[in-house]
């Protein structure tokens, strides 16, 4: 790779792995907005050349996540899956579906 093309990858690489660290999941936004964020990040990433491995990008939207996620993440490590990110979305999108729910159901109990 051509020295400036190597230069601009570093800084590329580098000014991307910011935002993509500093990520962390807010009240009232929807986890796949969430997710999809940190993907975008992470393509990004892959694009000027970082290798990410599956679990690495896993386990970096898993610690994003706030408190309210421990217990799937708990029962995600026990069950053992081999899940890719996509996967995960939707894993993701089904526990916010359900915690969602529970909190209706307990507000209108």
């Amino acid at each position: 790779m051509p020295l400036p093309m190597l230069c601009f990858a570093q800084v590329e690489s580098y000014e991307t792995t910011q935002p993509l660290l500093a990520c962390k999941h807010q009240d009232g936004d929807y986890v796949y907005t969430h997710v999809l964020k940190m993907k975008s990040y992470i393509d990004k990433l892959q694009r000027v050349g970082v290798v990410f491995l599956k679990e690495q990008a896993k386990y970096l939207v898993l610690l994003s996540l706030p408190k309210l996620y421990d217990q799937f993440i708990k029962n995600l490590h026990m069950t053992n899956l081999d899940v890719t990110l996509t996967d995960l979305t939707y894993m993701l999108i089904t526990a916010e579906a359900e915690m969602i729910e529970s909190t209706t159901k307990a507000e209108n109990a």
